[in-house]
């Protein structure tokens, strides 16, 4: 049986910052069964652009969640992060 990459096992979790503990309790669930998650500002690597993270995180994970609330829905930046997501040629 073949072992799947920490890549193919990982998701990156896109929120609305005034979603972060919905986001963190999503991402402690997940983690919990063995899912690798990237979540900012958990991941976001010290002294580095915020924004070239954030698409690092997009190109290094498989898949994408996005959890959509009010918050998110209307927040340009979930569409942005999304586009990324199927751009590089992973499923929508």
């Amino acid at each position: 049986m073949a072992v799947a990459s920490a890549a193919t096992q990982s998701v990156f979790l896109s929120h609305a910052s005034r979603d972060a503990a919905l986001a963190q309790h999503l991402c402690a669930l997940l983690e919990g069964k063995g899912v690798r998650c990237w979540i900012a500002p958990r991941d976001v690597q010290p002294g580095c652009s915020y924004p070239d993270e954030i698409v690092r995180g997009i190109d290094e994970c498989a898949s994408l969640i996005l959890l959509t609330t009010s918050a998110q829905s209307l927040h340009i930046t979930s569409s942005t992060r999304w586009n990324r997501h199927t751009s590089v040629g992973r499923p929508s």
